[in-house]
């Protein structure tokens, strides 16, 4: 298993410029504690797989990672992610080029389903889905959906940026992100976390816990920047973490 580990980061340092330890940090504070070891994951956006193949490295019994390479995706994908596996020799992870919902998933397939930025790739709107209730029913759906696939028990774990961020509102100035990768985010195509709050509570899932985002080189200081004030003046990137409690319909 460490040779394999060891070259998943060579791949990760070659093929994306990332590291392992950087990795294994984000996977940390995705999870918050909650333990993986022999469950069944579903990463919906995988991409390249990053995610998914290190969950399937940490213990999961079976990982699916979900993919169209559709609008907002990693282009490559297709072909990355299997070749991956492939080339680990990862026999507790495959790769489907479908969208959630084309793939028909027996009900409570999964004891966690992960969206790392790609929630609102499921389907794009520019709008506040506050003010659109069509687009709004269209991810009510969604959501049911999410709910229908969590086993009993099981959780969903949801990353992306808030719609409201303080550059975002500076655009019209000329002002533009101080980080650099910031600076191609489209605002306006995310919404903001209690839209997905209330989202998940309709669909039937408990709330457990929300963070915001605190890159691997502070982890050390996480008291001070997960908060909104940080968050809202950086990368207004958060996480929201829901259960399916056993016996909920």
């Amino acid at each position: 298993m460490r040779s394999k580990w060891k070259e998943f980061s060579n791949i990760l340092r070659k093929e994306e410029g990332g590291s392992l330890d950087r990795i294994m940090w984000r996977i940390k504070f995705l999870l918050n504690g909650f333990d993986i070891h022999n469950k069944r994951v579903l990463d919906v956006g995988c991409g390249r797989g990053t995610l998914a193949i290190c969950l399937a490295f940490l213990g999961s019994i079976h990982v699916v990672g979900i993919d169209p390479e559709g609008a907002g995706s990693s282009t490559g994908v297709k072909h990355m992610m299997p070749e991956r596996i492939k080339r680990l020799g990862l026999k507790n992870c495959e790769f489907l080029p479908v969208t959630l919902g084309e793939h028909p998933f027996p009900d409570g397939s999964f004891d966690l389903i992960l969206s790392y930025n790609s929630i609102n790739h499921l389907h794009e709107v520019t709008s506040d889905l506050r003010q659109d209730a069509t687009a709004y029913k269209v991810y009510h759906k969604i959501f049911r959906e999410l709910f229908r696939i969590t086993a009993p028990g099981g959780m969903v774990i949801i990353s992306d940026c808030s719609r409201i961020n303080l550059f975002s509102g500076l655009k019209k100035y000329g002002i533009s992100h101080p980080i650099p990768g910031m600076r191609m985010i489209e605002w306006e195509k995310h919404q903001i976390p209690s839209v997905w709050k209330q989202l998940l509570r309709e669909a039937g899932f408990s709330l457990v816990s929300q963070n915001w985002y605190v890159p691997a080189p502070f982890r050390h200081i996480r008291w001070l920047i997960d908060n909104p004030i940080f968050s809202f003046c950086t990368f207004s990137h958060f996480t929201l973490r829901a259960q399916r409690l056993s016996g909920h319909n």
